[in-house]
């Protein structure tokens, strides 16, 4: 894993694979939900896709400011300190409105 992260081009790679994967399940779901469901699609997929646009759009935006500097990962620390107030709120927040979406679409 270490070698996907090592330089910001393979990051950058690596974030747009899983941002058109997640948008073609969110497209998909959205679009023509029977369609989706019909087809093997999960609410685990439907949750999940737009946690994964979050993620790896962030780590696409922090590549691309990665390459405009010229920077390797190894050099840059990840400025988290450790300390998330209000991150749980977030997440059930979260998925309330993912279940009411997933409600508003089946039915």
């Amino acid at each position: 894993m270490k070698a996907v992260w090592a330089t910001a081009e393979r990051r950058l790679t690596l974030s747009i694979g899983f941002l058109v994967g997640a948008a073609s399940i969110l497209v998909s779901a959205i679009s023509s939900p029977d369609a989706f469901s019909s087809t093997g699609g999960s609410v685990a997929e439907f949750v999940g896709a737009p946690l994964l646009v979050l993620m790896f759009g962030l780590q696409a935006v922090e590549a691309i400011g990665d390459l405009r500097r010229r920077r390797d990962a190894s050099g840059s620390s990840t400025g988290s300190d450790g300390g998330s107030t209000g991150a749980g709120f977030l997440v059930g927040l979260y998925f309330v409105v993912m279940v009411v979406l997933l409600v508003v679409l089946i039915d």
